[in-house]
């Protein structure tokens, strides 16, 4: 298999150039293919949409809705949906080859819970796709040794602080197995990343915390606001950061970035790029890639873009009854997605939005009671 793909995003002469060892991609103007020949895959898309990349950059496949924790925080909408088998789940990662994908992300639910998982993330690998893998880290003894032996790209595990307060916003005293897990995987030398939601429980334990991930050596840190979906939507107006309290969070990861050189990614602060985020980089506008450069799957090969909005009126197709680059192609499936014009208002008449600030996430448009203005906004007073 060849180290890089090559993908065609229009008729102007610019390629991706997407490196299936780093998860990295590389924009390039008409670029000398002649010499890429040798170690790059060409995929040349027949359709293109006008307000998204020529395919996704990120798949997030979801295996499974069912977790062994049920934390109360939680955003991820819960669902009954029947686990796919080993061959629906292999016709999905098909699908997203043949459409130029360039990376599948599994998740839930916990991905790990699908009996198959193992077996999955081999799959994907043998296909040519760059694997994430986005789990609480509860993973079985035997898991943990197969998944050792593949060459997972990253490992994103829920981690949100020290001991006692992820203990505090998480079931089961989860701490020390979800530890035991990131020890097991970086003492291998493989990449570890930790997402943590923030809210008022864990706002004041990052001094502690970063060090203990850099002692794990784990690469970074992702930081993300509550939203008020799934289980969250409840407490959300209780234990969300206030305005104030988002602000100041974020003054004081620059101060720990700086002291301890420790990579903190903040999703929707303005002073973070999706890079930081996402694997693979940002380079459409500074808004949400949901919908316009990754997509969700759901376990009956629903589409949908953002992983928090699976209801119904969001499905754009089905992978088992659709090719996704049909689906991907069609800018009007997408909606708001792909339609500045639905922000709100405010978004709409700052000059941030679209170049320092990725705009009001839509969970929050949607569910928030006042749509017209975002509680962490920390540029419209």
């Amino acid at each position: 298999m060849k180290r890089y793909i090559l993908r065609k995003e229009g008729d102007d002469g610019k390629f991706y150039k997407f490196d299936r060892d780093t998860g990295r991609a590389e924009f390039l103007i008409y670029p000398d293919l002649t010499t890429m020949e040798q170690d790059s895959d060409f995929h040349i898309p027949q359709l293109f949409p006008k307000r998204a990349r020529a395919a996704p950059f990120c798949a997030w496949f979801k295996l499974t809705d069912k977790c062994n924790l049920q934390c109360p925080y939680c955003s991820v909408p819960a669902s009954d949906l029947t686990m796919p088998t080993m061959k629906q789940i292999n016709q999905i990662l098909d699908n997203l080859v043949a459409s130029g994908v360039f990376e599948v992300r599994f998740t839930g639910g916990e991905p790990a819970m699908h009996p198959k998982f193992c077996d999955a993330v081999k799959s994907a690998l043998d296909k040519g796709l760059y694997v994430s893998i986005n789990s609480n880290g509860l993973f079985s003894e035997q898991q943990l040794e197969k998944l050792s032996t593949l060459t997972v790209g990253m490992y994103i595990i829920s981690l949100d602080g020290t001991k006692e307060v992820n203990d505090q916003m998480r079931p089961q005293n989860s701490y020390d197995k979800i530890i035991k897990t990131i020890y097991y995987l970086t003492n291998r030398a493989k990449p570890v990343r930790v997402n943590a939601t923030m809210c008022k429980i864990n706002q004041a334990c990052l001094s502690e915390f970063v060090p203990i991930l850099q002692g794990m050596n784990v690469a970074g840190l992702t930081l993300v606001p509550l939203r008020p979906a799934g289980p969250a939507k409840k407490n959300f107006e209780t234990i969300a950061l206030s305005r104030k309290e988002y602000g100041a969070l974020i003054k004081e990861v620059t101060r720990l970035e700086a002291l301890h050189r420790f990579p903190i990614g903040r999703s929707y602060d303005t002073m973070t790029d999706s890079s930081q985020i996402f694997n693979t980089p940002s380079h459409f506008t500074r808004r949400c890639v949901a919908g316009t450069e990754a997509i969700c799957i759901k376990p009956n090969g629903d589409v949908h873009a953002c992983i928090l909005l699976g209801e119904q009126e969001y499905i754009v197709g089905n992978l088992f009854e659709e090719q996704l680059s049909r689906i991907w192609a069609n800018d009007e499936k997408w909606g708001r997605f792909r339609d500045e014009n639905c922000y709100s208002a405010r978004c709409n008449q700052c000059t941030h939005f679209s170049k320092s600030c990725a705009g009001m996430c839509y969970v929050m448009a949607i569910h928030h009671d006042s749509p017209e203005r975002d509680p962490y906004c920390q540029l419209q007073k």
